[in-house]
This record gives C-alpha cells, sequence and structure tokens, in this order.
C-alpha cells in the first residue's frame, strides 16, 4: 500500500527492516470505529510483536504547542494532540482482541508512542513519558526505540494495573492479532 503523508512514509521507511530475525507486523492507517472518545479513530501503525503491540502516532513537520492547542506541519491545528490521539487508539484494540479470544490477548501488552521525525520535539509533560517520544534525534534508530517503548509499556502496565506477562507470544499469537485486527490481510511482514 502507498503512503501518502510524507511523515508516516519516512517512518514506514526506517521500520520496514527493523528486527529482521523476527516475524512482527507493522499495520498502517488501522481505522477504530470503537473508539472510546470519538466516533472514529485511526491508528497511524499500529505493530504487532513478542513485546507486545504499539499504536503509533506519526507527526511530520514541525510541531509546537501553545495554550493548549497543537501546530503539526505549521497547518494542522488540534486541541487533542498526539499524545491523547496515540493513547485513544489502545482501547478499541485491547477491545477487539478480548472480544475474539480474552486467554490469547492477555497475552500482549498494548502500549502507545508518537514519532516526530522532523522534529527534535523534546518537551517534558505529565500527559507522556520520554519513552513515548520518537523524534528527529532518535528516528534513525526505531528498533532501539520499539524495545525501549516495550519495556516500559510492561513496566507501566505492571505498576498501574498490575498486569505481569509471563506467557510468551507466538508468531501463532501475532497473526491471530493481525486476523482479529485486520482480517482482510493474509500477511504483512515488517522486514521486507
Amino acid at each position: 500500500k502507498t503512503i501518502n503523508n510524507p511523515g508516516e512514509k519516512f517512518f514506514g521507511q526506517k521500520i520496514v527492516n527493523c528486527f529482521k530475525s523476527k516475524k512482527y507486523v507493522a499495520i498502517h492507517s488501522l481505522g477504530l470505529a470503537q473508539h472510546k472518545y470519538k466516533h472514529y479513530g485511526e491508528a497511524d501503525f499500529v505493530l504487532i510483536t513478542d513485546m507486545g503491540i504499539f499504536c503509533i502516532e506519526v507527526k511530520g513537520g514541525s510541531v509546537t504547542r501553545e495554550d493548549g492547542v497543537w501546530t503539526i506541519g505549521g497547518s494542522y491545528t488540534s486541541n487533542e494532540g498526539p499524545f491523547k490521539q496515540a493513547q485513544g487508539t489502545i482501547h478499541p484494540i485491547r477491545k477487539r482482541l478480548y472480544q475474539e479470544d480474552k486467554n490469547r490477548a492477555k497475552k500482549f501488552p498494548i502500549g502507545w508512542g508518537v514519532v516526530f521525525p522532523n522534529s527534535d520535539f523534546d518537551e517534558v509533560d505529565p500527559e507522556w513519558e520520554n519513552y513515548h517520544i520518537c523524534n528527529s534525534n532518535s528516528i534513525n534508530s526505531p528498533e532501539k526505540y520499539i524495545k525501549n517503548l516495550a519495556i516500559n509499556t510492561q513496566e507501566n502496565l505492571r505498576i498501574t494495573k498490575g498486569f505481569t506477562y509471563t506467557e510468551n507470544i507466538t508468531n501463532d499469537d501475532i497473526n491471530w492479532a493481525l486476523n482479529c485486527l485486520r482480517p482482510d490481510i493474509s500477511s504483512l511482514s515488517l522486514s521486507s
């Protein structure tokens, strides 16, 4: 599938050859009809790995926030902001997986992150942690970012929810999750 958004395309190109020894998948532009806060939502990327599932929001171009209003790429403005967008995508994904098979779904920590491929965005705010951010300074190490996101997501879920993840996620589990979220795709590998 062709990616038209320049920031998403850039991130997609960065992750396409990550984790060469793994059978991870990346779904681009996953529509989410059962969004918790709005009628419809979308996850720019959903990465399904043996470390968990990660919903990634990508914001290309310049990024500023003033008086609670985000300006992305110099023209797009939003009160919601990229961090709330990313956070909002995990709920419909979790709900869908749990509807299909609660026991299997429990294997997957589900987290979120925001990628700023063209910005050195490094603001500090209680709304997010540093590990959620991949900016222009770290975009060339997407594997390191995803691994760090996975470790911190699991730790955060352990501390805040008491979740522990003792069962290994298999390739069959990854394919099951892909089929739950995008049944119209037979297979989609993160590495080409």
